[in-house]
Order: C-alpha cells, then structure tokens, then sequence
C-alpha cells in the first residue's frame, strides 16, 4: 500500500496528519490520523498510554464498504467514511464492545473526524460534501443497540454536525457568507420553480443556498455533483472557496 502527499496539519482539534493511501488496486483513501489523549482511565487486561491513535480515512473513488478498524477491519458501519483507533472489540471480533473505554475514544474519533471534514472542504469540497453521514444511513446499518450507538449518535450525528453547520461559511443567493446553519435550498424537483425570495420565506432564513451543476476545487475547475444524495448531503456549492468561523 503507497503513500503520498503527506502533510502535517495544526488544526482546531490540535495536530493531525494527513496523507493519500493506494492500495494495490489502485483504490484510495485520504487518511487524517492523530495521537489524542487518553481517555481518563484503563483498559482492562491492556497496558494504557498517554496518548492512543485514532484515524479516519475518506475514500477517493465511489462504492467503498465503510467499516470500523481495530488494526484489520472489524465491522460495517452506515457513515461515508472508515474509522480506527484502539478499541475494545468483542470477543467474536465482529463489533464492538460497549466499554467506557470506548465510550470515551469514539469522542476522540469525532473529534478528529469534524476536523478532517473541515480541512477537505479547504481541498475538494466535494468529497467533503459526502463525508458527511446522513442519519438514514446510519440507521441502516448502526454501530451498535447499546450505549455505543448513543455515543455516536450523539457526538457525530448531532453535535458535529450542528458545530459543522456553524463553522463552515458558504456564499449564499445573495453574494454574502453565510454559516452553513443560516442557508436554505429546494428539494431538486422544486428547482427552477422557487424563487429566492420563496425559499428564505419558507425555511426563515437569510437567503438560500445556490443549486449549480460544479463545484470549486483547490485545484481549479469543478467537480460534478450528480449523485443519489447530492441533495440529502447540500452538495450544491458556489463558485468560491468556504471560509470558516474559528
């Protein structure tokens, strides 16, 4: 498995790396990694460090299976990117155990993860678009039925989204910046039928976020948006580069 383009990153979150994975096939991940800091604490039988490795990793082709990895792959799970770090597996090594140990470090995980999303909207909005999980998704094949899916519903599918959707600054109908929680679009069989003006009616907001065929990259150009959940994820981008509340 190569690498490349690796960076170090100084982000809100603290230090993180970054680096482009290709596996044999060709297949490839952009991959953010971090030592965090313990959770307070112990887990049992193992020896604990002041720091332990959480990683997140976002594909860069389409039809990834997504799973969770404690070293090798452990199990599926309904979120548009894999996860890994330290975790207490069950016995049967085909989920995850309900510990407070990994109570603690899926927060470390998430952490990470609305970092990275941050920083790969900076670098192609696009695929930042789609590394963000939709709660049907998730429903569809969730972590677990006990407290560890509490974990992530909460800390992921609600708090990081809602900090996500204060944090990022996208340009609205009305040429001005607006944090992302302030926009509104139709659903794509209202497009071309709403007005601006109808929309911000509608939803009580600002203005509205424009619905183009492109999008922005780092590099210059436009990426497409058609995809089945270009809407369900507010793929719809403008012209300009995202900016970002500190």
């Amino acid at each position: 498995m190569g690498r490349r383009d690796a960076a170090t990153l100084n982000l809100a979150g603290g230090e993180a790396n970054r680096v482009t994975v290709t596996a044999d096939d060709d297949r490839s991940w952009l991959l953010y990694s971090r030592s965090a800091k313990s959770p307070v604490g112990h887990r049992a039988g193992k020896s604990h460090h002041e720091t332990t490795p959480v990683a997140v990793a976002f594909p860069r082709f389409v039809g990834d299976e997504e799973h969770v990895h404690v070293g090798l792959p452990v199990r599926s799970v309904g979120l548009p990117f894999r996860f890994a770090g330290q975790f207490d597996p069950l016995a049967n090594r085909r989920g995850l155990a309900d510990s407070e140990w990994n109570l603690d470090l899926v927060g470390l995980v998430v952490d990470l993860w609305l970092d990275a999303v941050l920083d790969l909207f900076r670098i192609d909005a696009s695929s930042a678009w789609a590394a963000v999980p939709l709660i049907e998704e998730y429903k569809a094949d969730a972590l677990s039925a006990g407290q560890l899916n509490d974990a992530l519903s909460g800390t992921l599918m609600t708090e990081s989204l809602l900090e996500l959707a204060e944090r990022l600054l996208l340009m609205g109908r009305d040429s001005t910046e607006h944090p992302l929680r302030d926009l509104a679009f139709e659903t794509p069989d209202l497009t071309g039928i709403l007005t601006d003006e109808d929309i911000r009616a509608l939803a009580g907001t600002p203005t509205s976020l424009p619905l183009l065929t492109g999008l922005a990259t780092a590099g210059g150009g436009t990426s497409s948006l058609a995809s089945p959940t270009s809407g369900q994820r507010l793929r719809p981008w403008s012209t300009s580069r995202p900016q970002f509340n500190s």
